[in-house]
């Protein structure tokens, strides 16, 4: 994750917080190890740095928009394809490293709340607000994204998951696609739909065909 615009938009996002100063180094180090990491294909800085590029895009309609950098930057700190709490833990990591930082309270449990809403992309019943919703959106826009793009992604999912037998995988992912293909909306904010929805729904028809291959 050594990168400069990445490490500019960490910069901005701790200005409003002096003591983090003496902390910005040390943690942006953590990052960067956490999402460098030789398992992450795709849950990596590549997809952080997506991630703050459309919260940029979108960041006059984000009240205290570092707020969702900050979460955008920890929100798949911890991650494990083996494991299914790994949005919790990566909240209790922002818990600590925002009471080093001195980020109050009230900070740093926002920013918790965004990142345990990211384990429920495949739910549709949630109520969001606004700019949950294009927080959210930001993070699975590789869904509607070109399906050259889709295809790799779909890969190096598969590579994330790599422990798992391939039968087991591909009926797991199955039944999540299918769970996402119902969906009345994949994207929540009216931004995202407009731009990403067709696609994102042309993208899973293939990969549910693909799979169908595979079984």
């Amino acid at each position: 994750m050594e990168n400069d615009y990445l490490q500019s938009i960490w910069q901005k996002a701790l200005s409003s917080y002096p003591k983090a100063v003496h902390f910005s180094e040390r943690f942006f180090a953590q990052l960067s190890d956490a999402y460098g990491h030789k398992d992450r294909y795709y849950h990596n800085a590549q997809h952080i740095g997506k991630m703050l590029g459309l919260l940029e895009q979108y960041q006059a309609k984000l009240k205290s928009v570092h707020l969702y950098y900050l979460a955008a930057f920890y929100h798949d700190i911890i991650y494990n394809a083996l494991r299914t709490d790994n949005e919790q833990k990566s909240a209790e990591w922002v818990a600590a490293d925002f009471q080093a930082m001195g980020i109050k309270k009230g900070d740093s449990e926002f920013v918790q709340k965004l990142i345990l809403l990211t384990s429920g992309h495949a739910e549709s019943d949630k109520i969001l607000s606004h700019e949950e919703a294009l927080f959210l959106d930001s993070d699975i826009q590789i869904l509607g994204s070109e399906f050259y793009v889709y295809q790799e992604y779909s890969k190096n999912i598969r590579k994330e998951y790599q422990r798992i037998p391939e039968l087991i995988y591909y009926q797991k992912r199955m039944a999540f696609l299918k769970k996402m293909q119902a969906q009345k909306r994949l994207f929540n904010s009216p931004e995202f739909k407009k731009s990403y929805e067709k696609q994102a729904r042309e993208n899973l028809d293939w990969e549910i065909n693909d799979i169908k291959t595979k079984l």
